[in-house]
């Protein structure tokens, strides 16, 4: 990535629903013609290596910069999101 670049990732795991998102890849996986893998959240920020990874870091979607109005009601879910800088 050229200096000045920026890396935006959203990706799913498991972190919050566990066994019950895991459940529905393995079901999704065994029609979909292509496979989905769920990822931790640290194999996720290994993909930042290098590059300053942009504040609050990363975190379940709904809390990357959330409606200070709505922050309160905010609920993790098991997409997680980053943005990265070169």
């Amino acid at each position: 990535m050229p200096a000045g670049s920026y890396l935006a990732i959203t990706h799913s795991t498991s972190e919050v629903s566990g066994e019950r998102v895991i459940e529905a890849v393995r079901q999704w996986n065994e029609v979909a013609p292509t496979p989905y893998h769920l990822r931790s959240p640290e194999q996720i920020a290994a993909f930042f290596e290098g590059l300053e990874l942009i504040e609050p870091g990363l975190v379940p979607c709904p809390r990357w910069r959330p409606d200070p109005d709505s922050a309160d009601s905010v609920r993790d879910m098991d997409e997680y999101c980053g943005l990265g800088r070169k």
